[in-house]
């Protein structure tokens, strides 16, 4: 039979499938696996009835192609085919319906799921307060095309492209969850023996590849009804089918991954990485399968078909919100927001999308070239494309990823499904590199907590002296999104604001400094004598990419709207306290991208004097926007009430804490003037002192790191260099107390003993 011949559209032939369907359901007593694609793949549950939805799809078809839309709605509503029992092995009279699997979001079914959460994100328009509106997306939409009859049969391919895919995914995120449930209870091993085929997971797996293949699916073909079968119709459409298509080859691989992870007698216990590894297969089985959702919304872009295009439209966009924002509100805006497409915004839109692929972790060599040469392969990107104008002569393409997972936090906290932010932070999603990793991602946890930092001497130190813990961000990363103290009574607005910007401003910072600081260690440190100028190289380049970030694109001087890493915070402060230059950005980035370069080629050369230079007028300009940034905040927020909701309040205090530990250091006395009017308290009026006075407090950095008042500029008639500042310690108090005059002439990246040699 043709791949073809089932999804595709009305002009293509269709050919009724009419093999007997088989009658064996979960309720059978001597069932305990399901055969599906010709027995390729075997399930270890009894998921048969799962796999037979698919004939309630082909009963859709065959009833819609014959105009008979009403009878069409009845198997849709209704179900027909596909069984259900209750906990005896009973069969009850309500048959498991397509459109239950999207209704099931009534209930709560996806509530704290990433991949529905970033969906109901981008259709609500990326506004939290409107998810809701949007629960059932896949439902509607498809009973609003069963009352058009003139729909054809889009109805049916819309309840596999929205309905089961989602509930595939879902399927996947419950076993992820069912698993992190057993480890984190710490089961018995009396629990784990009546568990073994149905708990921890493994009947969520079953379920998920039952749903994803359909009843009577052949391998390599377009025969079935189901997933598989859509994959296959777009694969062949962009020469990915040999003869099964390269997503659904990988997803039965994942299937098996995961079905190995879950057969040790030790899965998902305390004693085992078991959910680590289900989370990462879900990760990149979600990415394998945001590609025919690409390539059938290109085909019917092409092809002009208005209601297939907003099918898939209203399949892929959504999930994009995750990304680039500019890049999301420009489709969404091309393709949610309007009733009709324009073919004139074709190029426009594969434009954006090839753009987006990087984020969706999918590649253009993933999709391919539409009909050979109707629309062409895009290039992926080559590893070394400059950072906002810095070119890396590294590949540091994954670690610059970075920024997505703190991009995708912050939005999931702000939709409040902490469970799903939490996942991201301790296991990572976006960038899969090397670095510290046991599994194939980055995690913030990781650049959180990693001894690395204490390169980063003395700020390392004091951090640790201030805080009283070793791991003090993700001590307040985890009190927070835990619910702890105070943030029990925040506001998500509150909650994603702090942890997203002590994410930034904390663990970003140091991590970034301690990269600038190993690159020096390789080619400097008299005890190094490998001397190896690329792992240098390298390591520079990590640590220009954790300030820099991927979300700044490759033109020079970044982008001021998308960026969230400390070049971002530059750019920010340059136009807040007009000190940006004729280009548009911060003069303070324009001499940052020139030291960065600098700095790489000294150490080339292997002059480590003039390296510890370029570090020491670094240190000026890393830290000038945060102390601006303390006190653009102070400004915003002296304001607000005693009990204020306000996002800023948390952010307030996120950036206050990136330099309190210093300024607690070297001034405690100004250090509780920023802790008096900077750090949340229910019962205090924020900034009760004045912005002036927070403002005041922070000069002796100002005064101590070299700053210049020119370059710091005013806000608002807030200056730091007031005159008010005259009773501040002066220079020689500060050195006399501290005993270290070299540390405040040290960059941040490179340590005392360094400068001292």
């Amino acid at each position: 039979m043709k791949l073809l011949q089932f999804f595709l559209f009305p002009f293509v032939l269709f050919t009724k499938f009419t093999t007997r369907i088989d009658a064996a359901s979960n309720g059978s007593d001597d069932v305990t696996e399901t055969k599906l694609l010709d027995g390729s793949v075997v399930t270890r549950s009894p998921v048969k009835d799962q796999a037979n939805l698919a004939y309630d799809v082909r009963e859709m078809v065959e009833l819609l192609d014959s105009g008979n839309h009403a009878e069409a709605q009845e198997i849709y509503t209704l179900g027909k085919y596909s069984l259900q029992f209750d906990q005896y092995g009973n069969e009850i009279p309500q048959k498991r319906t397509l459109a239950s699997l999207s209704q099931n979001a009534l209930a709560g079914k996806f509530k704290n799921e990433m991949t529905y959460s970033f969906h109901l994100f981008g259709l609500s328009g990326k506004k939290s307060s409107k998810l809701n509106d949007h629960s059932t997306y896949a439902h509607d939409f498809v009973m609003e095309v069963l009352a058009d009859p003139n729909s054809g049969r889009i109805a049916a391919e819309a309840a596999v492209a929205l309905n089961l895919w989602m509930y595939v995914v879902h399927e996947m995120w419950d076993a992820v969850q069912d698993c992190l449930n057993a480890v984190e209870a710490d089961q018995t091993e009396s629990y784990l023996a009546l568990t073994n085929n149905q708990g921890k997971g493994v009947y969520a797996i079953d379920e998920a590849i039952a749903y994803y293949i359909g009843s009577d699916q052949q391998g390599g073909s377009g025969n079935g009804f189901s997933l598989y079968t859509l994959v296959q119709d777009a694969g062949d459409l962009f020469g990915k089918n040999s003869p099964e298509a390269e997503v659904n080859a990988a997803i039965k691989e994942f299937y098996f991954e995961a079905r190995t992870a879950m057969s040790f007698n030790d899965a998902c216990t305390t004693r085992s990485n078991t959910v680590e590894n289900l989370y990462s297969i879900t990760i990149k089985m979600v990415q394998k399968m945001y590609i025919p959702l690409v390539q059938m919304l290109i085909h019917s872009l092409r092809a002009e078909d208005g209601v297939r295009t907003q099918m898939y439209a209203y399949a892929i966009i959504p999930q994009i919100s995750q990304c680039k924002s500019d890049t999301f509100q420009s489709l969404k805006a091309l393709l949610l927001d309007r009733e009709e497409y324009f073919k004139a915004d074709f190029e426009k839109i594969i434009g954006l999308l090839q753009e987006s692929y990087p984020c969706l972790g999918i590649t253009c060599a993933d999709i391919g070239a539409y009909r050979t040469d109707e629309v062409a392969q895009c290039a992926d990107p080559p590893g070394k494309l400059p950072l906002a104008g810095y070119s890396p002569t590294s590949n540091v393409v994954e670690e610059s990823r970075i920024d997505l997972d703190i991009l995708q936090i912050r939005s999931l906290l702000l939709m409040n499904k902490v469970s799903a932010a939490d996942m991201i932070y301790r296991w990572g999603k976006n960038s899969q590199s090397s670095i510290g990793s046991n599994g194939p991602f980055l995690s913030l946890q990781y650049l959180a907590t990693t001894s690395m930092r204490s390169r980063v001497d003395p700020f390392y130190d004091q951090y640790v002296s201030y805080h009283d813990s070793e791991v003090y961000a993700d001590a307040m990363i985890r009190s927070a999104m835990e619910g702890a103290g105070k943030w029990k009574s925040v506001t998500t607005g509150q909650l994603s604001e702090f942890v997203s910007k002590t994410l930034q401003y904390q663990v970003m910072f140091i991590i970034a400094l301690a990269y600038l600081n190993e690159a020096y260690d390789e080619i400097c440190d008299e005890n190094n004598d490998k001397k190896d100028i690329d792992a240098a190289s390298h390591s520079w380049d990590i640590g220009a990419a954790f300030l820099i970030g991927s979300l700044e694109g490759h033109t020079e001087g970044g982008d001021m709207n998308n960026g969230l890493l400390h070049w971002n915070l530059v750019n920010n402060m340059a136009d807040k306290y007009d000190t940006l230059n004729s280009n548009g950005y911060a003069k303070a980035n324009s001499q940052l991208e020139d030291l960065l370069y600098a700095g790489k080629g000294e150490l080339r050369a292997y002059d480590c004097e003039d390296v510890e230079d370029i570090g020491r007028k670094m240190a000026t300009i890393i830290i000038m926007p945060i102390v601006q940034a303390v006190i653009a905040y102070a400004l915003q927020l002296e304001g607000q009430g005693i009990g204020s909701s306000s996002a800023d309040l948390a952010g307030g205090e996120a950036i206050a804490t990136a330099i309190l530990p210093i300024l607690a250091y070297y001034e405690p006395q100004t250090a509780e003037v920023l802790v008096r009017n900077m750090i949340m308290d229910k019962d205090t009026k924020p900034v009760i002192d004045g912005s002036q006075a927070v403002a005041n407090a922070l000069y002796p950095l100002i005064d101590q790191f070299g700053i210049e008042c020119k370059d710091m500029g005013d806000i608002s008639g807030v200056n730091a260099c007031s005159s008010s500042n005259t009773g501040s310690t002066s220079n020689a108090d500060i050195v006399g107390r501290s005993g270290i005059l070299a540390f405040l002439l040290i960059p941040l990246v490179f340590s005392i003993s360094h400068i001292m040699q």
